[in-house]
């Protein structure tokens, strides 16, 4: 299983309501992680945009991923993920990157790698609405 924080800061909201909904859908949760595991292969690099708690990208890690990089533009909630990552044993898998994906550049320590097999981007359109 996969372990989440009991604990959010005193007074501050990490989470927006509509993240509770997917978060708590088990279907759509079980989904995705059938499809991680059908089309993840070991050695791949996924990219998970709008990672919120990082429950894909570690489902991505578990599905054999060497390396998953999240994306996330709310910094508590890129915070809470960085906890909720390092609590489930995959910090040397799964990174965080605490910016909007439109920010991350290719570089000697990239976020983001051209060719990267997989990208997860569920629960928002393009222009960042909540479905």
């Amino acid at each position: 299983g996969v372990v989440a924080l009991e604990h959010p800061p005193p007074g501050k909201q990490v989470v927006q309501r509509w993240h509770f909904g997917m978060l708590n859908d088990t279907q759509r949760n079980e989904a995705f992680y059938a499809a991680l595991r059908n089309q993840v292969r070991g050695g791949d690099h996924v990219l998970d945009i709008g990672a919120g708690t990082g429950l894909l990208g570690m489902m991505a890690a578990k599905s054999g991923a060497a390396q998953v990089t999240c994306c996330e533009k709310a910094a508590p909630l890129a915070r809470a993920a960085e906890e909720i990552v390092t609590a489930n044993g995959l910090e040397g898998i799964v990174r965080i990157v605490p910016k909007l994906s439109s920010a991350l550049t290719v570089g000697p320590t990239p976020a983001f790698i051209p060719g990267a097999e997989f990208l997860v981007a569920p629960g928002r359109d393009m222009a960042g609405k909540a479905d």
